[in-house]
């Protein structure tokens, strides 16, 4: 899944940050939070820090990466076997 709405992927077993097309962090949520700046960004301007009943909403919204060029982008990785 490719997203740039973060509520699509915070429980993901391992979420990609993309950024410019290149790969610039990777792990669960709370190690993206501790480690990688442009993921907090998207945190705290989708989410304004808190978890809001919007994720629920925006579970199934996954964006194509073609649809917002230039923007950050979110990756969730299946687990390997699912």
């Amino acid at each position: 899944v490719v997203a740039q709405r973060i509520s699509t992927v915070l429980n993901a077993d391992r979420i990609v940050v993309l950024d410019g097309g290149r790969i610039v962090a990777s792990g669960t949520h709370p190690e993206l939070m501790a480690t990688s700046p442009v993921y907090q960004e998207i945190f705290e301007t989708q989410l304004g820090g808190g978890i809001v009943e919007e994720a629920e909403a925006n579970k199934a919204a996954a964006i194509p990466g073609s649809a917002s060029a230039g923007l950050p982008h979110l990756a969730r990785v299946p687990r390997e076997g699912a």
